[in-house]
């Protein structure tokens, strides 16, 4: 079994990743809204965009919480066999009840920032 890796952030993901949207809005044009860390194809402010970023704006303002995500994830994904698509889905699942909780606290104190 291959289990998902997490791995510590590096500080030049912004700049990789900068280069990755440019290229990505270069081939999509006025059709990418938005770009992000990851391709999601949703409604523009729509309810999924919504709570999306008013969970990645959270955790940005609330490093406490962040730290507790990442330590469910580094409990999760040694039990994850990460080619799997079952695997990968039960891995998301068993996210789901932090993630919901964070997104109604989040929306309750005004996030997203942005959308």
């Amino acid at each position: 079994m291959r289990s998902l890796e997490i791995v510590p952030y590096d500080a030049g993901w912004s700049h990789a990743f900068l280069a990755e949207g440019e290229r990505i809005a270069g081939v999509l044009g006025a059709r990418a809204g938005r770009i992000e860390h990851h391709v999601d194809v949703v409604q523009a402010s729509g309810d999924v965009e919504r709570r999306t970023s008013a969970f990645r704006d959270y955790l940005r303002d609330h490093s406490d919480i962040t730290h507790e995500y990442a330590a469910l994830e580094r409990r999760l994904a040694p039990h994850c066999n990460a080619t799997d698509a079952a695997a990968r889905q039960a891995y998301a699942d068993a996210k789901t009840g932090f993630v919901t909780r964070v997104v109604d606290v989040a929306l309750a104190a005004g996030y997203p920032r942005d959308v």
